[in-house]
């Protein structure tokens, strides 16, 4: 059987053997397989989609593909499926260290309209995102906490295999999102994972019913793996917090551990923090409350969080952090109302437009374009109000202004967001 034979197999939506999945992630990674032929499968599989068996057999070729840590029981992570403005892991994790647990992370760059964890941290002078695995492994023993790119050693079919999925329409494959997550958080080796599933027209996922699917499929593979699962569905019919883009929304969750935060960001942050500390330790959610309360306010959150910039590179915590776009032109309200966001997901194609986000896997990004929003759903504001400013390394066009304007509406009722739509509990 040829890799063709195999193609025209799953466009019929016929299942696949363990074998021919293995041959595919295998022979990819080797390079034994063009571009345009694993597009093509790619496109069939999120046309036909896995069942359960083959989403199992594809899982393990992604985790097979490179090193493995093995289980660690103290061992946490969080992964966030993508959404617009989502900053939450550079917040996340100095909180989670302080608060006892060890988090070690391997994070990805933008993917499609979304923004990448990587991406902006690469914002930050000095902060290198391409550490060896003794290194990560040194890091978290030594301060509890480590985050680096996916590495050639570490589920290399996965990174391969995202990159081109970035640029082929084949992103939001339910099955490809489960296993490209899943698989990254065996291979690293943590017992409790909790994946802040995003859902609205800012995310892949814009209804709780695909949600849910997802959820159910990642439940599969981490019970495969003896791994405890915790999924939480969150909004993301807004922009997460203040910021989107990439240097701006690293200087939103440098200012979140100062104590100047969004309401949305905040709970979200709460949330993800005692559901880990409280299932790691054996400990009553109130209780996982008050030590997440007590590491913001006495500033040991912020007294981590430069200390982990700093073990990974960056030299002046506060000067490397700061935002200073070139160009800046703002935009108010032209009439009175409450504000409704539209349509999220074109705010993330206009930070591509900003060069913000990639429409090439080459592309370079420009770190300080971005938008700061000074509204959220619900917001009443009138005429002549700021609703958000566009900053760039380079002029900035009326185009850009509009499109994003197009995507805040006034309208003469209140509809506030409430951001934690469900969960599927551990």
């Amino acid at each position: 059987m040829t890799f063709l034979d195999i193609i025209d197999k799953k466009s019929k939506g016929l299942s696949l053997t363990e074998k021919e999945i293995d041959f595919f992630v295998r022979e990819y990674l080797n390079e034994n397989i063009p571009d345009y032929q694993a597009s093509s499968f790619l496109m069939a599989i999120k046309i036909k989609g896995f069942n359960d068996n083959e989403l199992i057999s594809y899982s393990k070729s992604l985790i097979n593909s490179g090193e493995v840590f093995d289980l660690n029981e103290d061992l946490v992570d969080k992964h966030s499926s993508g959404g617009v403005g989502d900053k939450t892991t550079i917040v996340l994790l100095p909180i989670l260290s302080s608060m006892g647990l060890k988090i070690f992370k391997m994070s990805g760059r933008g993917l499609g309209f979304t923004g990448g964890t990587i991406d902006k941290l690469e914002s930050i002078n000095g902060f290198d995102t391409k550490l060896t695995l003794p290194k990560v492994k040194k890091m978290v023993e030594e301060i509890g906490v480590s985050i680096t790119s996916q590495t050639p050693k570490l589920v290399p079919a996965d990174g391969k295999i995202y990159s081109l999925r970035d640029i082929t329409a084949t992103v939001d494959s339910l099955e490809l999102i489960a296993a490209s997550i899943i698989s990254k958080k065996i291979a690293t080796g943590a017992k409790n994972i909790l994946i802040d599933l995003k859902v609205g027209t800012g995310a892949f996922v814009n209804n709780i019913k695909d949600a849910k699917e997802l959820a159910r499929l990642m439940k599969l593979i981490a019970n495969d793996f003896n791994r405890n699962l915790f999924v939480l569905f969150s909004n993301m019919d807004q922009p997460l917090g203040k910021s989107v883009g990439n240097k701006n929304e690293v200087s939103e969750a440098v200012n979140f551990l100062k104590g100047e935060w969004s309401d949305d960001l905040y709970e979200l942050i709460k949330k993800i923090s005692i559901e880990l500390y409280s299932k790691s330790k054996g400990t009553s959610k109130s209780k996982a409350e008050e030590i997440f309360n007590n590491v913001i306010s006495s500033g040991d959150a912020l007294k981590k969080q430069k200390e982990w910039f700093s073990k990974q590179g960056v030299k002046d915590y506060e000067e490397d952090t700061k935002f200073n776009p070139k160009f800046k032109e703002e935009k108010t309200s032209d009439e009175s109302g409450f504000v409704k966001f539209n349509i999220v997901k074109n705010i993330g194609n206009c930070l591509i437009d900003l060069n913000a986000g990639r429409k090439k896997i080459n592309d370079k990004l420009d770190f300080n374009s971005g938008i700061n929003f000074f509204v959220k759903n619900g917001d009443k504001i009138f005429k002549g109000d700021k609703l958000f400013e566009v900053y760039s390394s380079n002029k900035i066009s009326k185009e850009i202004i509009d499109k994003i304007s197009n995507e805040i509406l006034i309208t003469n009722k209140k509809r506030k967001s409430k951001i934690i739509l469900g969960e599927l509990g551990w």
